[in-house]
């Protein structure tokens, strides 16, 4: 194993993810950390936040001040925590492409 990795460990005793390989921070439940670009390709980071809620109709508008409204790209990424296990649906409305990767 590489020095710098920490060994998985199985606490359900926990509501956390301490010591889960590469995450070391309590989950605070405050939202997803979102990176917003000034390009549809993820190029030119803009503004960097923390976005409590994933539901969004931006229109004509830019998404954040300081993010160009015709082309940008935005990505989300952290943890979430489901109030019950079950099967949970994502949906993605939008007039253009867009990418929805969960899990990996």
């Amino acid at each position: 194993m590489d020095d710098n990795a920490k060994e998985i460990q199985d606490d359900s005793s926990t509501d956390n993810c301490d010591g889960l390989l590469g995450y070391e921070t309590p989950i605070r439940g405050d939202g997803l950390n979102a990176q917003y670009y000034n390009t549809p390709n993820f190029k030119g980071l803009a503004v960097e936040q923390t976005d409590s809620y994933i539901d969004f109709d931006w229109g004509s508008e830019p998404p954040v001040n300081g993010v160009n409204p015709q082309q940008f790209s935005v990505r989300w990424s952290g943890f979430l925590k489901t109030p019950v296990e079950c099967d949970y649906t994502f949906r993605l409305k939008l007039a253009l492409g867009a990418r929805l990767t969960v899990d990996g």
